[in-house]
């Protein structure tokens, strides 16, 4: 059970709800950053820039790198607020014998 205590107001929560709450924040974190990074438009993952024919340009490969990055982490929160929503109801189970 986490307890969370204000002035005012003292707030017990159980693991399991704990679990999903956190989870869900990772989902949504996840998502966004998916959203924002995985697939820019401006992005050139070769390195070749709109005003060069024949070369490339490290700028928009650092920038692909970044965007490569963000978009991973993105997809590893996501996969964990996934796995803790499906550890929190996981915890709720009862066995009968």
């Amino acid at each position: 059970m986490w307890q969370i205590v204000t002035e005012h107001v003292c707030l017990n929560i159980p693991h399991h709800t704990a679990l999903n709450i956190v989870g869900l924040g990772l989902d949504v974190i996840g998502v966004v950053l998916i959203f924002i990074f995985a697939l820019p438009a401006d992005v050139r993952r070769g390195g070749a820039s709109f005003l060069m024919l024949d070369g490339e340009d490290a700028d928009e490969k650092r920038k692909a790198k970044r965007y490569d990055l963000w978009a991973r982490l993105g997809l590893i929160l996501l996969v964990s607020g996934f796995l803790l929503q499906i550890a929190s109801s996981i915890s709720q189970i009862e066995v009968v014998t």
